[in-house]
């Protein structure tokens, strides 16, 4: 008797790639044929996942990694956590009366650090510039991809947040203010503008090498696009890098 599995086993000879969008698998797999690495390849899952998949995850959250090397042997681990902010302490939750942090707001948001994560990640080991493993996000948020089933049902159930909470965010998801159907193509200029900004940043440090223009986009994220020192260059070597996500973790503390 057939056993009935709903997400059978895969397996290749030249690497493997998964996410929870077909569209995002799609672009790692895309990474793979142009010549990327498996972390290449997960950063542009993750960020095209950030258009995808916008009720789950998004570009300010945090994405805790784990990356094995087989050069290494070894697994490394990538904080991913973003900083909370210095005056939310426990006192200030007890004198305004909060006793939980909740889901949704700004009281929960933290330091972006999914853009940081990744430029580390890919300083320390990828192989492909930031502007390669940002170009299907891009390609998707500038020219649409379908709704599929489960975010037309997210749309409704939080139809009315996107009007009295969110507008701008309702003026991408709820066109013309109504949920689109299923199929229909939903798009993001602005954010696709955002993303090429970086890649803008990072072209312009570029002469000063591929781990240069990596900092110099993920600079860019947080401090602006606006004209600037270009970023230093970290040494390939250096087991740890500084930033506002806690970059990665010291080799002690790999696992």
């Amino acid at each position: 008797m057939a056993v009935f599995t709903p997400r059978p086993a895969v397996s290749g000879q030249r690497g493997v790639v998964t996410s929870g969008h077909y569209l995002a698998t799609e672009a790692g797999l895309r990474i793979f044929h142009e010549g990327g690495n498996a972390i290449d390849a997960g950063a542009a899952m993750c960020f095209c996942l950030n258009i995808l998949e916008p009720f789950s995850n998004g570009i300010g959250g945090e994405p805790p990694t784990l990356i094995y090397s087989p050069r290494d042997r070894k697994a490394y681990a990538v904080s991913g956590m973003g900083w909370c902010p210095q005056a939310l302490t426990i006192e200030w939750c007890r004198e305004h009366g909060v006793d939980l942090i909740p889901h949704d707001g700004y009281l929960p948001a933290c330091v972006p650090a999914v853009v940081d994560t990744w430029a580390a990640a890919l300083i320390r080991f990828g192989t492909m510039s930031m502007a390669q493993v940002l170009r299907p996000a891009i390609e998707y948020a500038r020219d649409g991809y379908p709704i599929y089933p489960r975010m037309h049902d997210v749309l409704i159930d939080h139809q009315e947040k996107f009007t009295d909470r969110y507008p701008t965010s309702g003026a991408v998801y709820l066109p013309e203010g109504r949920v689109p159907q299923v199929g229909e193509i939903i798009r993001n200029p602005d954010w696709a503008a955002a993303l090429q900004t970086m890649c803008d940043a990072e072209r312009d440090a570029q002469h000063q090498g591929r781990t240069a223009g990596i900092e110099a986009a993920r600079d860019c994220f947080y401090r602006g696009p606006r004209k600037m020192k270009p970023a230093s260059p970290t040494p390939a070597s250096c087991p740890t890098t500084t930033s506002p996500s806690g970059g990665p973790q010291s080799k002690n503390r790999s696992s």
